[in-house]
């Protein structure tokens, strides 16, 4: 069961994208075949799934759904190869984009008339997400066919920039785009950042709208949105583990554990080998 925790009270309240999608923008979605890129994030405020709300609106037919790493119920373990399957209830194709497909294929897009995104990221660049919409959207315009991405807060705030821009030799599914690892944006501002600058592959652009947040500031912590915390990934928790991880996740390059698979991944480090007195030093 996803672990959803309770929003914190007397804060702001952040309007996504997806609450906004069926009532202030369904004229992007009406009449049309519908594929959505999400996962368990994919939620409207009120708890629904933002692929039981499309389905349910009678608004659109939906065609095709695609997920990302850990799958479309965010539940497969880190690296773990994710396989293709059919949803439970609306027996429709779950394109798996972790495994031996990053990219979605002419096969995967065939019959689709717009692609919509809805998944929270944690700000960070390696962090797969950002790949994998990078990638829907190059596919999406190579096809021909409208991205709508619903915005959601970058949790960590829009206010820091840190660490080097990822360098073209480097270029990796964990460092697609050259941007720092610490990039103060949400899915929405990278997607109008990489369509604008021609950053996608041979610089094709994709037909691209971003039902925008409500009510969000750059300053504002995820537990200051008045949103639920559902966990991104099984070793993202709880917001103060996305604080540490644009940092933390580095000791992956060493022999050091970050703590995945610990009640606290990211935010401990050791290896039974190392003397904590001489570490600290």
């Amino acid at each position: 069961m996803t672990n959803i925790t309770a929003p914190p009270k007397n804060k702001c309240t952040v309007r996504i994208g997806a609450d906004r999608l069926l009532c202030e923008a369904s004229d992007l979605i009406s009449g049309k075949r519908v594929g959505v890129l999400t996962n368990h994030t994919g939620r409207l405020s009120d708890g629904r799934s933002i692929i039981d709300a499309i389905a349910d609106s009678g608004l659109c037919k939906l065609r095709a759904l695609y997920g990302p790493e850990h799958g479309i119920s965010g539940d497969t373990p880190d690296g773990e190869v994710v396989e293709h399957a059919l949803h439970p209830r609306y027996g429709i194709q779950v394109c798996s984009l972790y495994g031996r497909i990053h990219k979605p294929t002419a096969e995967m897009l065939d019959g689709v008339d717009v692609v919509v995104c809805d998944i929270q990221d944690v700000g960070a660049r390696f962090y797969t997400f950002i790949s994998t919409v990078a990638l829907a959207m190059e596919a999406a315009a190579e096809h021909g066919i409208p991205f709508v991405i619903l915005d959601r807060p970058n949790p960590i705030r829009g206010l820091c920039f840190d660490g080097p821009v990822r360098h073209p030799s480097l270029r990796s599914f964990v460092a697609w785009m050259p941007i720092p690892i610490t990039h103060g944006m949400t899915i929405g501002e990278l997607a109008r950042m990489w369509n604008d600058e021609g950053w996608l592959a041979n610089g094709v652009k994709v037909p691209l709208e971003v039902v925008k947040l409500d009510g969000w500031s750059r300053s504002l912590w995820y537990d200051e949105t008045g949103l639920n915390w559902i966990p991104p990934s099984p070793n993202m928790p709880s917001l103060q583990t996305a604080v540490v991880y644009p940092g933390i996740c580095l000791v992956e390059g060493t022999s050091i554990s970050e703590g995945r698979g610990t009640s606290s991944p990211f935010q401990i480090i050791g290896a039974p080998w190392a003397d904590p007195e001489i570490i600290l030093k």
